[in-house]
């Protein structure tokens, strides 16, 4: 029997590749709000880190009349492993 890791994700059969994953982790994204444009993203980061493995952390913008706007809203991506009882 062959490991889900032997795979690297996809798995072709048939003609067809199929993507491969663990029922038990998970990718949210955390949306933060008022979180004022001075607070390091590098301590939000360590934070979340808490609660699973950050993939990356973003700052939320818009243009206006093409000028970019930043927000106080930042994006935070975490993969979670959910315990299965």
């Amino acid at each position: 029997m062959r490991k889900l890791s032997d795979f690297g994700g996809d798995l072709e059969q048939g003609g067809k590749t199929v993507e491969v994953s663990s029922l038990r982790l998970k990718t949210v994204m955390l949306k933060i709000h008022w979180l004022p444009l001075y607070f390091n993203i590098g301590t939000l980061s360590e934070i979340s880190s808490k609660f699973g493995k950050v993939l990356r952390v973003t700052d939320e913008h818009f243009d206006y009349d093409g000028v970019e706007i930043a927000t106080e809203v930042r994006r935070v991506f975490i993969e979670i492993v959910y315990h299965i009882c």
